[in-house]
């Protein structure tokens, strides 16, 4: 559903869970938004041919290093939180391989104009680690996810 200040989505898929479920609504707003590291996106997806809900990992310039051997997310060489993960992150045959550095690792370095993103249901989610999704131009953003409309909830920064 579209109207003129905001977007009401349903979530199709696991891919956030434990933050979003399946069928959930939220609703977003259709003005200018420029995307930041740990927001929740949704943007349309043109490698899988749908609008896609994923988090903002990374940003133009940001580097990224993924280690499955430890389960270690690095953003500038930072490790990010694993909260949003029920288990264990693993290395998935989808994944794009050209940014292995080594086995169980890899390093992406986000391109000017798009962002990284992943699911908090890692495991389950088809995102920039993999090739049909990629660094997301940030054209495609439809918006930042600010209200969950069943159950209501409001995210806040």
């Amino acid at each position: 559903t579209i109207s003129l200040f905001s977007r009401i989505v349903v979530v199709d898929r696991d891919s956030m869970m434990n933050t979003l479920h399946h069928q959930e609504q939220i609703t977003t707003p259709n003005l200018f938004y420029t995307p930041e590291k740990g927001d929740i996106l949704v943007m349309n997806c043109y490698g899988l041919n749908e609008t896609i809900i994923k988090r903002c990992i990374g940003v133009q310039g940001d580097k990224i290093r993924i280690d499955y051997n430890n389960n270690i997310l690095e953003v500038n060489g930072e490790v990010m939180s694993n909260e949003y993960l029920g288990e264990p992150m693993y290395d998935k045959p989808s994944f794009d391989k050209t940014f292995v550095v080594e086995d169980g690792v890899y390093e992406y370095k986000v391109p000017v104009g798009k962002i990284f993103v992943m699911g908090d249901n890692r495991n389950h989610s088809s995102d920039s680690r993999s090739g049909l999704v990629g660094f997301v131009d940030e054209r495609t953003i439809l918006g930042k996810v600010l209200i969950r409309l069943k159950p209501f909830t409001v995210y806040t920064d």
